[in-house]
């Protein structure tokens, strides 16, 4: 029997994944320009404001899209099966999209928790990792977000295998 494999979402994360790292790629293109050229520019692209935002988008965008493009692509193949909750699928492609933006907006309007990186302030990140299935609100830092990550992929795994038997 063959299967139909159901590439959408996994392919709406590679898409937003350019999408995002565009982005990025405009901050850093902008950031290395301020620092070679010593441009004078508005208090809101000023380096101390748009390096946060460029590591927000780069990181969290689109590394996090791509993580997440991976996951659908290669999980299904692994176990021979189709992504068994399409709706699911596709509201964790927006919700992901919404975290995303919000936390960008948010370090840009300058709310953040005050670390080097930035990371937006407590409702986002929270929300951001509650996005993730599987995920504990509780780890609103980096290793949340990565404990998180690889808790939805095993979520993944085990609703495709639940779909098996």
């Amino acid at each position: 029997m063959r299967v139909v494999y159901s590439d959408h979402v996994a392919r709406r994360f590679a898409i937003a994944s350019m999408v995002w790292g565009a982005l990025g790629l405009a901050a850093g293109l902008l950031l290395a320009l301020e620092l070679a050229l010593a441009l004078d520019l508005p208090p809101l692209l000023a380096f101390g404001r748009l390096r946060p935002i460029h590591a927000g988008l780069v990181v969290f965008a689109l590394i996090g899209n791509l993580v997440f493009a991976g996951m659908y692509h290669s999980s299904q193949r692994l176990l021979g099966v189709a992504v068994p909750f399409r709706r699911v699928a596709a509201g964790h492609f927006w919700l992901w999209q919404l975290a995303a933006a919000a936390a960008v907006v948010t370090v840009a309007l300058g709310h953040s928790q005050g670390k080097e990186l930035a990371e937006p302030e407590w409702p986002v990140g929270h929300k951001s990792v509650r996005v993730m299935p599987g995920a504990d609100s509780q780890h609103g830092t980096a290793y949340g977000k990565n404990w998180a990550t690889r808790s939805g992929t095993n979520l993944m795994l085990l609703s495709c295998h639940l779909k098996i038997g």
